[in-house]
């Protein structure tokens, strides 16, 4: 969803799960398999097979059109089949088999075969992938997952521009030989992908016909559709990669150092990734994309009036930097926004609609090549760009369905409130800032960006009904979570059995990984400013004898970036008691 800010919390370090780094190492040797032969391939297209530029277009949107259909089937696959990893190893080794042909094409023929192949290897493997990240990857890190994988993605995408550039150099040219040597990297990421990556298959799961009903359809909620509007809309303003090298090409760069285009873009691309990704986990998901649509369209301007290879590269880099700042997070976007058993079929949608578009946009862009020029091609870029800024900027209705960040809570009784509370009078003149009354609640499950709020309260439901009301004691006031550096006052409280198991299966429930330590605590304000001496100057820690009897759990959201107050959208009964 696009809407809010993500499942994470500012002051926690992402806790990724380690399978993310292994797919990022397949993910980064099959990059640099695929950027040396398509570092220099619109070259050898045009320079040694005599292709024309509409040609190269052509070739480059057929490629991305098979490789849309291969993604929605091989996504509808994996949902159906309950596995991700066979369809997986299928799209990558039929890549790498497919790099063999690079080397012994002697025509466009040829050429159009092997760049179909590779690219429906690549569709095979995408959704597939994807959705076993998200599978894998808590809700509310998930920008931060797709970000650090991208980053590992696009490292590929320099260190085989920087391999092919220098086989080139010491060959002179030897076009066939880049390809030769490109076929080790992709076989070495089929070997990681066997030895590295276990998949551990539903303990119960029927395979269902790989077809898509129309009720399934009617479950993806308007978060998802206009995730994939927005995607669209950028994959029409973004052409092919071949078109920014016959740029940088025509701009007077020589054929051995072609690929410094790819190399830079690609290097902004890897740097900005993964900190685009957690900030995607942080901030209003609206303004990061009219960011990235602002920075394509800077980079076509810059493309459209470069004369010189110099001028080109920047235009490059700002290229790459767009992609650092939108791909994780819709990808993020997706992934929440998706149910858990459609979530392959999500992602497969979500890559025939980009693969579309990028079709499109491709063959366009050798239409206008030979037409008008490469002013005229950037131009309509940065026309569709604006186009793609002016949806971002549009926000559905604000009821809390459309989209919301929420978390589950213990909320505190009126009078019990108003008592903790005033314990925090008086700490204002130190930097801190209260919380009031009405705000007081004792977190369970971290927040998260929510698509339906009434899945989440059917499952808070089925959570809460096998647990028996139970007493919450308060043990003491004090800074926390760490008395030299406090950035809280707060709270603590007992974490009794009843509470812990509480927790555990809220989590459970609504899919969240938390291996930290539970300390369970009512804050009662945010100290501002950091100081080790705030707990000597204003001394508050003392021993409480309080209690309260929890007898509801609250699903609740956050609110708006710069407003305060949070909302309570259900409070669900535990087993025999009633909501008062």
């Amino acid at each position: 969803m696009l809407v809010g800010r993500t499942a994470g919390r500012s002051d926690l370090a992402p806790d990724l799960p380690p399978h993310l780094t292994k797919l990022g190492i397949v993910s980064f040797l099959t990059a640099m398999s695929s950027a040396m032969v398509y570092g220099v391939l619109p070259i050898f297209l045009v320079r040694v097979l005599g292709i024309t530029t509409a040609s190269v277009g052509l070739i480059e949107g057929a490629a991305e059109g098979g490789m849309a259909l291969a993604r929605i089937l091989s996504g509808l696959a994996s949902d159906r089949l309950g596995r991700r990893k066979p369809l997986l190893l299928l799209g990558y080794a039929v890549s790498a088999l497919n790099k063999l042909l690079f080397p012994l094409a002697t025509g466009m023929s040829m050429i159009l075969a092997a760049r179909m192949i590779d690219r429906i290897g690549k569709g095979l493997r995408d959704a597939p992938r994807d959705a076993f990240m998200t599978d894998l990857t808590p809700a509310r890190v998930r920008g931060s997952g797709f970000g650090l994988r991208l980053a590992f993605y696009t490292m590929g995408y320099v260190a085989g521009p920087l391999l092919a550039m220098a086989v080139m150099e010491v060959s002179g040219d030897n076009f066939r030989l880049v390809f030769w040597i490109a076929v080790i990297p992709a076989a070495l990421a089929i070997v990681v992908l066997v030895l590295g990556i276990q998949e551990i298959p539903p303990r119960s799961f029927a395979p269902r016909p790989l077809k898509l009903r129309r009720h399934e359809l009617s479950r993806f909620a308007a978060p998802f559709w206009r995730a994939i509007a927005v995607a669209s809309l950028l994959s029409l303003a973004r052409f092919s990669h071949a078109f920014l090298l016959l740029k940088a090409h025509g701009a007077g760069l020589d054929s051995a150092y072609v690929p410094l285009v790819l190399i830079l873009m690609h290097l902004v691309y890897a740097a900005a990734a993964y900190p685009f990704g957690v900030l995607a986990d942080r901030i209003d998901r609206h303004r990061q994309l009219m960011l990235g649509a602002g920075v394509l369209i800077f980079a076509d301007i810059v493309l459209a009036s470069a004369a010189g290879p110099w001028v080109v590269m920047i235009g490059a880099g700002f290229w790459g930097l767009q992609f650092a700042v939108t791909q994780g997070l819709l990808a993020a976007a997706i992934a929440d926004s998706a149910p858990a058993e459609l979530r392959g079929t999500a992602f497969g949608i979500f890559d025939f609609a980009v693969g579309t578009a990028s079709f499109i946009a491709s063959a366009a862009a050798g239409a206008l090549w030979v037409a008008f020029g490469p002013e005229w091609t950037f131009a309509v870029s940065a026309a569709a760009g604006l186009v793609a800024m002016f949806v971002s900027a549009v926000r559905p209705g604000s009821g809390a369905s459309a989209s919301a960040r929420v978390f589950v809570a213990l909320k505190m009784k009126s009078e019990l409130a108003e008592e903790l509370a005033g314990l925090s009078a008086g700490v204002e003149k130190f930097g801190v800032r209260r919380i009031p009354a009405s705000d007081i609640h004792l977190t369970i499950v971290p927040p998260w960006n929510e698509t339906s709020i009434s899945d989440a309260v059917v499952k808070l439901s089925r959570a809460a009904a096998a647990h028996a009301p139970f007493e919450l004691k308060f043990r003491r006031v004090c800074y926390g979570p760490e008395r030299r550096h406090p950035r809280l006052l707060w709270v603590e409280c007992k974490a009794s059995s009843e509470l812990v198991a509480l927790r555990n299966d809220l989590l459970m429930a609504f899919e969240v990984t938390n291996d930290r330590q539970f300390r369970p605590h009512v804050t009662l304000g945010r100290v501002r400013r950091l100081s080790a001496s705030l707990s000597r100057n204003h001394s508050i820690k003392h021993d409480l004898a309080l209690s309260q009897q929890v007898s509801s759990v609250e699903l609740m959201q956050s609110p708006p970036q710069g407003a305060r107050g949070y909302t309570v959208l259900a409070s669900v009964p535990l087993a025999g008691s009633a909501v008062p």
